[in-house]
C-alpha cells in the first residue's frame, strides 16, 4: 500500500512538471509571435483611433464632418458616472474583481458549449477593448 502511495505521488509531480513546462512553452510561443504579433508598448499607450475630420470654411464657419465612423475623442473624466456604471453592470459585472480575464465567465462558456446552452459570452470589457483596438484581420 505504501508503495502505491509513492507511485501516485511520483505520477502527480510528473504531471505537474509537464503542466508547468507546457505553460512556459505557451508563453515562450506568445513572445516569439507564434500566435500573432503583439502590439508594442507605444501602440498600447497611444492606440490609433479613426476620428471624424471636421471641415471648416476659410471664414472659420463649420461645414461638416467626413468620417467612416463618427468618433470624437473624450477623456474618462468627461464620461458621466452613470454611463460607466451602466456599461460595467451590463457588460462585465465582475469588472472590479478580475484582472482582465474572468475565470467564472469562461467556465460558464465552457459549460454552455458542452450543454449547448448559449447564454452569453465570456469576454470582459478589457478583452473587448483589446479586440477593437487591435483587430486581427
Amino acid at each position: 500500500m505504501e508503495n502505491n502511495f509513492w507511485q501516485k505521488t511520483k505520477r502527480f509531480w510528473k504531471y505537474m512538471a509537464v503542466f508547468y513546462l507546457l505553460v512556459i512553452l505557451f508563453f515562450v510561443l506568445i513572445n516569439m509571435g507564434f500566435f500573432g504579433e503583439m502590439p508594442s508598448f507605444k501602440e498600447l499607450e497611444e492606440p490609433k483611433n479613426a476620428v471624424a475630420s471636421q471641415i471648416y470654411a476659410a471664414d472659420g464657419s463649420y461645414l461638416g464632418k467626413i468620417f467612416t465612423h463618427n468618433r470624437m475623442p473624450i477623456t474618462y473624466k468627461d464620461l458621466p458616472p452613470h454611463l460607466v456604471n451602466a456599461l460595467i453592470a451590463t457588460e462585465d459585472s465582475r469588472f472590479y474583481i478580475h484582472s482582465g480575464i474572468d475565470p467564472k465567465a469562461l467556465l460558464g462558456v465552457f459549460k454552455g458549449v458542452i450543454t449547448a446552452d448559449n447564454r452569453g459570452g465570456g469576454s470582459t470589457i478589457t478583452q473587448q477593448l483589446a479586440k477593437n483596438l487591435f483587430p486581427r484581420g
